[in-house]
């Protein structure tokens, strides 16, 4: 018999299963009825943080910079599922200015939100705004924020596959 250590939990797969466990639970508790679930004052200002951070998406005036301000300064992102996260608040206005390229901006209709003790989830359905041009790019979108102090600790979005 050999001496097999289990595999490391690294910081990525805790968000991982962080964020797929409240998915999950979002997706139970929509079955019993997310209706019934009453917001504490603190579970009420974190789901504020976060709808003003997903309209702050589709303003004029939106910047990277901007953006960022939601976040904490330790913050961890992972704005593609498929992709690296992105770690701290200097590397987020650099990641997130790559989506704000040339005007670029995202509509982002929010479907449901449920928010637990620090976990807001939210069910959405986001579009790419390019100046000139008709929205594009509808797209079904969980999010996973993780609050610490009003600020966005951690943040994951996985893409809800087509029924």
């Amino acid at each position: 018999m050999t001496d097999q250590q289990p595999p490391a939990v690294t910081r990525r797969r805790a968000i991982t299963a962080t964020g797929l466990g409240a998915v999950a639970l979002a997706g139970l508790a929509h079955s019993a009825s997310a209706a019934t679930h009453k917001m504490s004052a603190t579970e009420a200002a974190n789901a504020k943080v976060i709808a003003d951070f997903m309209q702050l998406w589709s303003a004029p005036d939106c910047t990277a910079e901007k953006l960022a301000a939601f976040m904490a300064e330790d913050c961890y992102l992972r704005m593609e599922e498929n992709k690296p996260p992105v770690e701290g608040r200097a590397n987020a206005v650099a990641a997130l200015d790559v989506f704000l390229k040339d005007g670029q901006r995202f509509g982002i209709d929010i479907l449901e939100t449920l928010a637990i003790g620090p976990v807001v989830v939210n069910s959405r359905s986001d579009y790419v705004i390019v100046p000139g041009k008709e929205p594009t790019n509808r797209f079904a979108v969980a999010g996973v924020f993780i609050m610490r102090d009003g600020k966005i600790q951690e943040w994951a979005d996985y893409l809800v596959p087509k029924a």
